[in-house]
């Protein structure tokens, strides 16, 4: 079984490398499944989900306030998120030959020995390829 996980930057272009193996091996190929599969099983909106994935485990809060201890829902519901999350990688994995784009997955797939690609670009690549695939209207400068 082969497993390639792709880590990416912004605007660098992994997704469309990350379909490579798919379009030419039939590798099974995941991203936004991954977290609409993280929606549907914690019950969850979609945006929501998405929104906690890249913000990730958040350790800007203080555990403990004064002398009693502080945990907010939202890192509990985080943790929560991050725990399906592997649960589900793992699952789709299991399954056969796969890409997985982001969501942590070298990580999560250490275990099984995966080809990890890192796909990065130079600035300029990447504002130009965010302005070019930018909606209709919307003018995006060199700060947005």
């Amino acid at each position: 079984m082969s497993i390639i996980t792709i880590s990416r930057e912004f605007g660098s272009d992994g997704r469309e490398l990350g379909k490579l193996p798919d379009d030419i091996f039939h590798f099974a190929y995941y991203d936004k499944e991954i977290t609409l599969a993280i929606a549907e099983e914690s019950n969850l909106a979609e945006t929501y989900v998405e929104e906690m994935m890249e913000i990730g485990l958040s350790h800007s809060c203080p555990i403990t306030v004064g002398r009693t201890f502080y945990y907010p829902a939202f890192l509990h519901q985080n943790t929560t998120n991050m725990l399906v999350q592997k649960k589900i990688i793992k699952a789709l994995a299991a399954k056969g030959d796969c890409v997985v784009a982001g969501q942590s997955a070298d990580t999560i797939l250490w275990g099984h020995m995966p080809f990890n690609l890192f796909v990065y670009a130079d600035l300029f690549a990447k504002l130009k390829r965010c302005r070019e695939r930018a909606p209709e209207g919307e003018c995006l400068t060199d700060r947005t």
